[in-house]
């Protein structure tokens, strides 16, 4: 009999533990329903098919509000840089800024909204509420670390299919990458019917952090998410709430930059080089006229210290370690004590921004010609595998139909002259556009550079 009564006893304890935290999950998602929106926006599609962007996409990503005048975190996903020129992805080049933003509250008040920024590393974005007022928002708390194990909770939402609703669920954090910026991996995500953005959670409903589900093409997939969630701890993106990143158009700062390619020093790459006790990373490439360059580095050096500070690497996500330094340096100047050729060299190296790049450079159009440009950026080099010392513009856009396209031109061609003009910037070839709109001549020539190719397109024109 007593076995009888502490067995009902027991499982009377545990349907309350049950209902206690049945109702505090529900209080959880009470609190967050002002501070958690939907956002609603268009993409624009820059294509062949589409010269000014005429053709876009609605879309939808779930958002949370993180400060009182209504600045509200999200994925990058919001604006996505494609850097592909083969194929079918010339199709679906998505490198425009997204148009028409709505978010959307539990209530279902709709408010206007607009793009700020977004920073690549954490592949965080941020848009700003357009009503001036006073607003709910998420307070995080900070927290250094977390032991596989823990408990967290994940605020996500629904697809459309169930209204985009909010949904909570239980994790445990099931890795630990020890990286510059620990990475904290939960179970894997398999259901379909969930948002690849979301709010993490500790037991008592505050907030840890942003959940991230990188492995999806979009933010509401429409097939199963495969892969762990990724966890971003509130210490990895406090700074970016305070001072947000800010697309160019708002004069952005760019990051600091050394200019090189580097790989792990390995203990098999030290046997190698004869030096079995010698840790720190391997310069594979060094980028012309980058600061690097213009310290002396070369490749096959071996940067063994930064400012005093050893360095190892022995698989790739150390390097990430040496990355974080050069981009967090408060100041340009830096010492590096390299290894080469058996001798210990110390450089001086005054570092620079980031080279600006597809997704902030500024483009050039001529509506009758039908086609646009841009500036020949450092990602566009080594996506085109060119020459760093190469002269020109790309073609971003082609109207189809248009008279470029019908002569031939293509995007991703790389145009050297027009109307034997050479072009060294966007503002040599605006130059050329607003001669061809005031002259309209029956030709306009273009050289162009085409994969190892360089051939004449003659765009006649109809004026």
């Amino acid at each position: 009999m007593k076995r009888i009564l502490l067995t009902i006893f027991t499982l009377a304890l545990l349907l309350n533990a049950a209902e206690a935290r049945a109702s505090n999950w529900q209080a959880v998602l009470d609190s967050l329903r002002s501070k958690m929106v939907l956002i609603e926006y268009y993409e624009g599609i820059s294509s062949p098919e589409s010269m000014q962007g005429k053709e876009r996409i609605k879309k939808h990503l779930s958002g949370f509000i993180v400060s009182a005048d209504g600045l509200i975190i999200t994925s990058a996903a919001i604006f996505r840089a494609n850097l592909e020129f083969s194929g079918s992805a010339r199709f679906m080049m998505r490198s425009r800024k997204p148009s028409h933003i709505r978010i959307k509250f539990d209530d279902g008040e709709y408010l206007p909204a607009e793009f700020i920024g977004k920073d690549d590393d954490t592949g965080l974005a941020f848009i700003q509420a357009k009503e001036k007022k006073r607003y709910s928002f998420v307070h995080f708390i900070k927290v250094k670390d977390l032991a596989v194990g823990s408990r967290v909770l994940f605020v996500q939402r629904l697809t459309e299919r169930f209204d985009f609703q909010p949904f909570m669920r239980q994790a445990r954090i099931n890795a630990r990458l020890n990286k510059a910026q620990p990475v904290f991996l939960s179970g894997q995500n398999s259901s379909a019917a969930l948002s690849a953005f979301g709010l993490a959670l500790n037991e008592e409903g505050q907030a840890l952090g942003l959940l991230k589900q990188d492995l999806s093409e979009f933010e509401f997939a429409p097939s199963p998410q495969e892969g762990p969630a990724r966890l971003i701890l509130f210490a990895q993106f406090a700074k970016l709430i305070s001072r947000p990143p800010v697309f160019k158009e708002k004069q952005t700062t760019r990051k600091k930059w050394l200019g090189i390619y580097s790989q792990p020093f390995t203990r098999e790459l030290a046997a190698y080089f004869k030096v079995p006790d010698l840790k720190g990373i391997l310069i594979s490439t060094v980028i012309d006229d980058s600061p690097a360059q213009k310290a002396g580095l070369k490749s096959g050096d071996i940067i063994i210290s930064l400012d005093g500070k050893p360095l190892a690497a022995e698989n790739n996500n150390d390097l990430d370690t040496f990355r974080q330094l050069i981009r967090k340096k408060s100041e340009p100047g830096l010492k590096l004590r390299i290894y080469r050729a058996g001798k210990f060299l110390d450089k001086k190296v005054e570092l620079g921004e980031t080279p600006i790049s597809q997704f902030l450079a500024e483009e050039a159009s001529s509506n009758q010609l039908g086609f646009s440009v841009k500036e020949l950026t450092q990602d566009i080099i080594l996506a085109k595998q060119l020459n760093f010392d190469t002269q020109g513009v790309w073609v971003s856009q082609v109207e189809r139909a248009g008279w470029a396209d019908v002569a031939g031109l293509r995007v991703g061609d790389l145009i050297i002259k027009i109307n034997e003009k050479t072009v060294n910037s966007l503002q040599d070839i605006k130059k050329e556009f607003a001669k061809v709109d005031k002259q309209k001549p029956e030709y306009v020539s273009l050289f162009i550079r085409r994969q190892s190719d360089t051939k004449f397109l003659f765009i006649k024109t109809n004026y």
